[in-house]
């Protein structure tokens, strides 16, 4: 591959190499497909970041954001000031990435449902 891929993207791609027809709660995507569009999670105790559209947006503290351009196949970073026509849906989808999942685990939305 020639592209930055997630860990979260290697369980659906490797059922996808494997040809396999499932049905699953992954955050991740099959990364071989042909609509994939990569998205990267980057978290510690106090920041968010997510990779997506060759930019890193870090969610900080005290609502203070920083933004990076990515070069997808090196992983390289450069700093970036000047704000883009996505930069707050990119802030805002890195907070609702975030939230959702925390919303699912902490009420058993991750849960595999019942079989009847």
């Amino acid at each position: 591959m020639d592209t930055l891929v997630a860990q979260l993207d290697f369980a659906p791609t490797l059922l996808g190499l494997l040809n396999l027809s499932y049905e699953s709660r992954f955050f991740g995507s099959d990364a071989l497909s042909p609509s994939y569009q990569p998205r990267i999670f980057i978290s510690n105790y106090q920041k968010l970041g997510m990779i997506r559209d060759g930019q890193l947006t870090v969610v900080k503290p005290v609502r203070d954001t920083a933004r990076f351009n990515v070069d997808l196949v090196t992983g390289a970073l450069e700093p970036t000031t000047a704000p883009t026509a996505d930069a707050e849906k990119n802030d805002e989808a890195t907070k609702a990435y975030y939230q959702g999942a925390d919303l699912l685990f902490n009420n058993g939305g991750l849960k595999t449902p019942a079989i009847r």
